[in-house]
């Protein structure tokens, strides 16, 4: 088992993975956001994939739909190997308890729902694993490196092939072994993996010695393919490629066919189909994710494609006449070589620009951002399902969408290709289901700037802030009027806005923050810095003395004087802030790149950071009640919390079959911990209560309940700490007059 020395920790880790309700959920139809990076089927029914930030996912009926079995990491995890639907293995990257980073193997003998953590190595990014038997496995890794165990896992021994990182390994049979990786590494052998040669000379082929090669597949011990991409000076593209050997790798061959994808897969069929997986790294107006077939040994081939998809897939495996692909963004898709149809209803590749409710029910996202892609999504049933209600071909995008009270819905973008004009304003009557474009009454001339963001109050009165004006109505859109603009400033100095009301509002740019108070007749200066600093991005009103700011590079801003004074806030985070919204005083989100979702429930002077939601850049949130909100962003992620988010990292499981006599506060489990533990109290009677954490100078870090009455019965927190610092913490639980603490300790 995995153990660290007496200067670490003290103590073996065997990590038993738990299932907890979730502060986020994915609201696209998968059941992950994560890119997902390998895929098997085990049976006609089972199957797992793994992915990015620690995401491993399991199916029980053939690929169709997928639950969630991680354990608890949140790095990528590049391979698995399964021996049937309980015992198997998941590899990638585990975070030491000295900050570092090795490679590990995972196993699970009860089909994920427990793991124990078998082994760490000294090497990185486990690309690849295949084994033999259920004892022996190789492993195609970084830098050269083929390690390979004899007892099942427990131990590993490594040779070398090359110095390039290997991506893809296939076992032909018990002797003979091929690996392919990075800057042509293409590597043989032939006596069960005790020496390993060099198989190619891929510049010998018309190809670079810089093109990678990221799948290699043998049908027998003659006849092989390999598969990557390289750049085409014709098309000034990246594209795939396809070798093939039927002299068991002497001599090779590169497919004429003309490949329009990036390739990261390569999967024979039964009856030695060649089947290919790819995509396209941006996505442009003629390009989508694309599965090539060829049943004729690569003579010739078909493309089917999820248009509105996934970028790209990543990875394939077919069990009998079935197929499953998986890809970026959690997509999963299943297939048949007779069917040239991907069955999937995931919402990926698209990046959602914004996102708006009118109910519980009824909400509406866009998508655009690289104007190439403007489409209006909207549900019926709360994000379960979406269904795309318009899209708009060419060089087109939508930038916001917002409700407007009772049916109507407004969506506004850019064209930006169009010569009469570039304005593209959206009205829908029936709560996103159809949609009528409009036609400002304004000179072709004035409406070449870019749209920004769209507000409405109520049914009537509304806003559009455009590059260089903001529009306003008080008649529901039927006429609109142009505001003025700011003293000594230009309406292009702004890109946001935020009304409370018809009359008061706060509009925000790179530099400057300004305030009206009747409806953008005047403008008063709130804030102002040289173009030198950290840019403001997004601006939230509580009303009109609480005004919060984020910025670019992980800054925010607030004040509670209307704009007179300032204050800095450290969500302790580098990356872009893109919106936010804040419930009440205290408790507000934070979201942006990366994947960041910051809560505070202290109104700002603390924040919990999430990283484990999503590894994608967000864009937008919206918050229904102080349970409900959606977060969007870029490439398909969606998410959505129905328990507030999990403010201030905190997830409350309550039982009330006991009622107990006394108060309690348990020790938390498992102590130590790294990064999240769980922290269990009883209460005999409905109480007002309050979990905070502090470190040993008596510091608060955290508040995990805020002071609500909680009903009588045991209850069940879970602290996740990930943005803490290793060391000794005290917990304190204050119920109506009593008081209880105790010390946990957390190491990384």
């Amino acid at each position: 088992m995995l153990k660290y020395s007496a200067t670490t920790l003290l103590f073996s880790l065997i990590f038993l993975s738990t299932i907890t309700a979730q502060d986020w959920i994915s609201s696209s139809g998968a059941v992950t956001t994560n890119t997902l990076n390998d895929v098997q089927f085990v049976s006609s029914q089972t199957a797992y994939a793994v992915g990015d930030l620690g995401t491993v996912i399991k199916s029980t009926d053939g690929g169709n739909t997928w639950t969630d079995v991680s354990f608890g990491e949140t790095k990528s995890y590049l391979s698995l190997h399964f021996f049937d639907e309980n015992i198997g293995f998941v590899g990638g990257p585990f975070s030491s308890s000295g900050g570092g980073s090795t490679e590990m193997l995972a196993k699970t003998t009860d089909g994920g729902q427990t793991w124990d953590i078998l082994s760490s190595f000294d090497f990185e990014d486990f690309h690849d694993m295949e084994f033999l038997n259920a004892d022996t496995g190789w492993v195609a890794a970084q830098d050269g490196k083929i390690i390979y165990t004899t007892d099942g896992g427990s131990n590993w021994s490594s040779k070398s092939a090359g110095t390039e990182d290997l991506l893809d390994m296939d076992l032909v049979n018990d002797s003979t072994f091929w690996v392919a990786g990075e800057n042509g590494a293409l590597y043989s052998s032939n006596d069960a993996g005790d020496s390993w040669d060099q198989a190619i000379q891929i510049d010998t082929l018309g190809l670079s010695q810089n093109d990678h090669l990221y799948g290699v597949e043998f049908t027998s011990q003659d006849t092989g393919y390999v598969t990557g991409w390289t750049y085409d000076s014709q098309s000034f593209q990246d594209v795939g490629f396809l070798l093939q050997t039927t002299d068991g790798g002497t001599t090779w061959e590169k497919s004429d066919y003309d490949f329009q994808h990036l390739l990261y897969d390569l999967e024979i069929g039964n009856n030695g189909e060649i089947v290919l997986a790819g995509g396209k790294e941006q996505f442009g107006e003629n390009e989508s994710n694309a599965i090539y077939i060829s049943e004729d040994k690569g003579e010739t081939w078909r493309v089917i494609s999820d248009g509105d998809g996934p970028l790209f897939w990543t990875s394939l495996d077919s069990h009998s006449e079935n197929w499953i692909a998986t890809g970026e963004s959690g997509a999963t898709a299943t297939f048949t070589l007779a069917d040239d149809t991907l069955h999937t209803d995931i919402i990926t590749g698209l990046d959602i620009a914004d996102i708006s409710f009118g109910d519980s029910d009824h909400g509406v996202f866009v998508t655009g951002r690289d104007k190439v892609q403007a489409r209006i999504f909207s549900t019926t049933d709360g994000g379960t399902t979406w269904e795309e209600r318009l899209k708009l071909d060419g060089r087109k995008e939508f930038n916001s969408v917002g409700f407007a009270g009772g049916q109507y819905v407004w969506a506004i973008g850019t064209d930006h290709y169009t010569g009469d004009s570039r304005w593209l304003i959206y009205l829908s009557l029936d709560k996103g289901e159809t949609w009528t474009e409009l036609a400002l009454d304004f000179p072709v001339h004035e409406q070449l700037n870019y749209m920004e963001k769209v507000q409405f109050l109520d049914i009537e009165n509304g806003f559009i802030k455009i590059e260089d004006v903001l529009l306003r109505t008080t008649d529901s859109g039927a006429t609109w009027e142009k505001t003025v603009e700011p003293t000594s400033l230009s309406f292009t100095d702004f890109h946001t806005i935020h009304f409370l009301d018809s009359q008061n509002g706060w509009m925000a740019g790179d530099d400057h923050i300004v305030f009206t108070s009747d409806g953008g007749t005047t403008w008063e200066t709130k804030f102002q810095q040289d173009n030198q600093s950290t840019e403001i991005i997004e601006i939230f009103a509580l009303n009109n003395s609480t005004v919060y700011v984020s910025m670019q590079h992980g800054k925010l801003m607030k004040t509670t004087d209307a704009g007179d004074t300032w204050s800095d806030l450290n969500p302790s985070t580098s990356y872009d802030l893109n919106d936010l919204h804040f419930i009440d005083e205290n408790s507000g989100y934070v979201v942006g790149d990366g994947g960041r979702i910051l809560t505070t429930a202290d109104g700002g002077q603390n924040f919990t950071a999430s990283y484990d939601q999503t590894d994608k850049n967000i864009h937008s949130i919206f918050v229904l009640d102080e349970n409900t909100s959606w977060i969007a962003g870029e490439r398909g992620a969606l998410l959505t919390t129905t328990n507030g988010g999990g403010i201030a990292t905190s997830v409350e499981e309550i039982s009330q079959k006991d009622i107990p006599s006394t108060i309690t506060l348990d020790q938390n489990y498992p102590n130590p911990f790294n990064p999240s533990t769980v922290i269990n109290f009883e209460i005999p009677q409905n109480s007002r209560v309050k979990l905070e954490v502090f470190d040993m100078m008596g510091r608060k870090v955290r508040t995990l309940l805020n002071g609500k009455i909680r009903s009588a019965g045991q209850h069940s927190v879970t602290f996740n700490a990930n943005d803490l610092a290793s060391g000794i913490y005290i917990y304190r639980l204050t119920a109506g007059t009593h008081v209880l603490t105790r010390k946990l300790t957390l190491i990384k």
